[in-house]
């Protein structure tokens, strides 16, 4: 990972992890993602492999290249990576431009900023991977409040003999 960019830690648990998310976009019938804070493409990527056309957000500009790099060496030819600050760059998108689902990987901060714009976009599902639950708690509320219904959460250690572990969570858009 080049300097300034994120990266899971424990590999073995990560596979794990993305492969989740994965079979939950599949399940789902997703054709179409937004990455958002989606570092050197660890989610992106694999979606991309799997036939999903997306786009993935991230304002770390290594990380970015990292992922344009590994979607070359893939011939992933549909990849889009944007780098510039994640709130930012989804509002400029086209506002016709849709998506099946919204990853957002975002830091121990949250999603709280770009929550307004992803909520207007409506998206059909929201996978939502955190590492604190304080702040996984609080976005939430403002999705199921938004109408969105919390379906499934699986946790992820990742931080073996500690507290600390990983969250994915689906939300899907109530009718």
């Amino acid at each position: 990972m080049p300097g300034g960019g994120f990266n899971q830690v424990n590999w073995a648990v990560n596979q794990l992890l993305v492969q989740a998310l994965l079979d939950g976009a599949k399940q789902l019938g997703a054709l179409s993602f937004c990455d958002l804070y989606c570092g050197a493409g660890n989610f992106s990527l694999p979606l991309l492999a799997g036939g999903l056309v997306g786009l993935g957000i991230e304002s770390s500009r290594p990380a970015i290249a990292a992922a344009k790099r590994a979607a070359r060496e893939q011939s992933l030819s549909s990849a889009r990576f944007i780098a510039g600050d994640v709130r930012v760059e989804l509002e400029k998108l086209a506002h016709a431009e849709r998506f099946d689902l919204v990853v957002l990987d975002p830091p121990r901060s949250g999603a709280r900023d770009v929550l307004p714009e992803v909520i207007r976009r409506e998206p059909r599902h929201i996978a939502y991977c955190a590492c604190d639950p304080v702040t996984l708690a609080r976005d939430l509320r403002t999705l199921c409040d938004a109408g969105y219904s919390l379906e499934q959460v699986t946790g992820f250690d990742m931080f073996p003999q500690t507290h600390h572990f990983e969250t994915l969570a689906w939300l899907t858009r109530s009718s």
